[in-house]
């Protein structure tokens, strides 16, 4: 079972990591040179890249939905002093 999901992910991922590849090598080599590659190693590539980008994306998202922060009523500057 582990070997059909590893074929499975590795295959998916290594589309992915091949076109990653192929715009850092900033196209010198056509993108069929790229996949008829290793797979595994389009596949290791396709898989880090997936995981910073949904990283970066999570963490932009999180920061612009994070409610504001609450001020605790005992730090609230209560006198009403006059001058």
């Amino acid at each position: 079972m582990d070997f059909i999901f590893e074929t499975i992910l590795y295959s998916l991922f290594s589309f992915v990591g091949a076109f990653f590849r192929w715009i850092f090598f900033l196209c010198k080599k056509p993108y069929s040179y790229y996949i008829n590659q290793d797979s595994y190693t389009n596949g290791v590539f396709g898989m880090i890249i997936t995981v910073l980008l949904i990283m970066g994306v999570y963490h932009s998202v999180k920061e612009k939905t994070t409610p504001p922060q609450i001020q605790h009523i005992s730090t609230i500057d209560t006198s009403l002093s006059k001058k």
